[in-house]
């Protein structure tokens, strides 16, 4: 389904990629990748295999970063409504179910398993080409490969998960890549968009809305619930920060599906039936 209508992207979300995202992925295209593969081929017609090698991996580690800038920054408006789903909850309810970018998430996991072969594979050639008096570095390197091959435990507990957002009858449910905060309807106040380095949005409840947000893992943490002082200054205002950099879906038709629910109270029970989903598809939200 193409993106949502042009007039739902609020005036204060940028239309256009910032320059400097557009720079950044060029100068990794240019110097990180490229540069390093042909530098790869030099190394391979010189008999240097193992430098090569490296060099390969390298260019390999950078591309994969690319994929990720280039899914996060171009990417965001083209899937429409697409993504978006209907599911049941555990309660027997239905929630329309707003899933995180798929290929940002293939993108981290290959990123990091591509880390971890980098680091095991510089251990063992540390070992290979060294006496044993001095291969100190092949420690270095181990330690990292474990690091790194850490995450795939996370991705199997799902600590480290595809992040998603839940719109139901009762409330918004927020999965983050390794949190999770939920807001019920009757305590939000205000749902509006927010630009950061990319287009946000930003749900704020009154402050004695009950408001539980869990930080599932601090290994590999890729993001964290929202941070709004309260009103009184003393504690945090139980809030949801959505990067709409992340989603699968149009932010802007995420914003909008979630003002109108936000605004219209009476027609909430329609998130727990198809009707949610065909009022997104079409982008209808005039009543």
């Amino acid at each position: 389904m193409p993106s949502s209508d042009a007039d739902l992207w609020p005036d204060s979300w940028s239309q256009e990629v910032q320059p400097r995202s557009v720079l950044s992925l060029a100068g990794i295209a240019l110097f990180l990748v490229a540069a390093p593969i042909a530098i790869a081929v030099y190394l391979f017609a010189a008999d240097n295999k193992a430098q090569a090698g490296y060099a390969t991996a390298f260019a390999a580690i950078c591309a994969l970063i690319l994929w990720i800038g280039y899914e996060s920054r171009f990417r965001r408006r083209r899937a429409g409504a697409d993504p978006i789903t209907t599911v049941r909850l555990d309660n027997g309810s239905g929630a329309l179910k707003i899933p995180y970018s798929l290929g940002i998430h293939v993108g981290v996991t290959l990123l990091m398993a591509a880390f971890a072969v980098l680091f095991s594979a510089a251990t063992v050639h540390t070992i290979a080409v060294n006496p044993p008096g001095e291969r100190a570095g092949a420690y270095l390197w181990a330690a990292l490969a474990a690091l790194f091959a850490s995450f795939p435990l996370l991705l199997l507990r799902r600590k480290y998960a595809l992040g998603y957002l839940l719109v139901s009858p009762e409330g918004i449910h927020h999965r983050g890549w390794t949190f999770q905060s939920y807001l019920p309807w009757q305590g939000i106040k205000m749902i509006h968009p927010l630009q950061t380095d990319g287009p946000d949005i930003l749900i704020t409840a009154t402050d004695d809305t009950a408001w539980e947000p869990k930080q599932i893992t601090r290994l590999w943490r890729a993001d964290k619930p929202a941070a709004i002082p309260s009103d009184d200054g003393h504690s945090l205002k139980p809030a949801i920060h959505i990067p709409g950099k992340y989603l699968a879906a149009d932010p802007a038709l995420v914003l909008a599906i979630l003002v109108f629910y936000g605004k219209s109270s009476q027609a909430r029970y329609e998130l727990a039936t198809e009707t949610a989903l065909h009022r997104a598809q079409s982008a209808h939200f005039g009543s």
